[in-house]
């Protein structure tokens, strides 16, 4: 190959002058708002629409110093309802690489305190999964009709196919990004609160075309924890550990070096004179 014509695949390869490749996004989605209020704590007036809400915001702030490069977009930044519909499409809008649905946790004991992140699966991998599930789909949501078949000829089979690719795709990665959330959170609050990874039919979960994760960083109404969660330490510790699990999931992983022969001969020699 001539240097003219590496000059001239460079040139292909590269962007046009003046045009910046679009800066990767992350969606924080605050569960609740408005009207859906969620779970409650120990008193009346704290909500979990109020606490998610502040989780959010601290996360997005700390994504931004740590990572300028990335786009932080929240789904929302007040207290209004948003369908879990319309969630998800602004994710896919914003063509987010990473998609995190921030919640609180809650049962009718009381007595359940911890941790636990959740990914998208037809089937609740446990009763608590499927509770947790129901607690956090929008039960206003109208389920919509059988899709018709895709203009140009692609048929039901075809887009099905192509859909159920997508989604393997991003269930492996929403696999990893799970499991940089539970190491994050157990480093903040203790392996003693680690509920593990669990997945269920989530709503907020459906239809997106990137990893992504519910989060329940804590029981609200536990006697001990709930009064921790809405203290701004706690919050910013949880935040902080949120925003290391994404940055974690979105930074290219380490090279190995390789160790050269010479190298390898002479500790070998080290070792036999030992």
């Amino acid at each position: 190959m001539t240097l003219r014509h590496i000059i001239l695949v460079l040139a292909l390869c590269l962007p046009p002058a003046g045009v910046l490749a679009a800066p990767r996004v992350v969606v924080l989605d605050p569960g609740h708002g408005g009207t859906n209020l969620g779970a409650r704590g120990q008193t009346v007036d704290v909500y979990e629409k109020k606490l998610a809400l502040a989780y959010a915001n601290l996360t997005a702030t700390y994504l931004r110093r740590m990572m300028p490069s990335v786009k932080v977009v929240l789904t929302r930044t007040r207290d209004r309802y948003l369908t879990l519909t319309q969630r998800v499409r602004m994710a896919n809008a914003a063509k987010a690489a990473v998609f995190v649905s921030i919640h609180l946790n809650a049962c009718e004991t009381h007595i359940q305190k911890g941790f636990g992140t959740f990914i998208l699966s037809r089937q609740a991998s446990d009763k608590e999964a499927a509770r947790v599930a129901m607690k956090e789909n929008d039960a206003r949501k109208v389920r919509t009709q059988a899709r018709k078949p895709a203009p140009g000829g692609r048929g039901p089979t075809v887009s099905s196919i192509m859909s159920n690719l997508r989604h393997v795709g991003a269930h492996t990665a929403s696999v990893r990004l799970a499991a940089s959330v539970q190491k994050a959170l157990t480093r903040a609050r203790g392996k003693a609160l680690n509920r593990g990874i669990r997945q269920a039919s989530f709503d907020v979960l459906m239809g997106l075309s990137m990893p992504g994760v519910l989060v329940e960083v804590g029981f609200i109404d536990h006697r001990k924890e709930g009064p921790e969660l809405n203290t701004l330490k706690v919050q910013k510790a949880i935040s902080l550990a949120l925003a290391q699990a994404i940055v974690e999931h979105l930074s290219p992983p380490p090279r190995r070096t390789r160790v050269r022969p010479r190298v390898r001969k002479r500790r070998r020699r080290a070792a036999r004179k030992k």
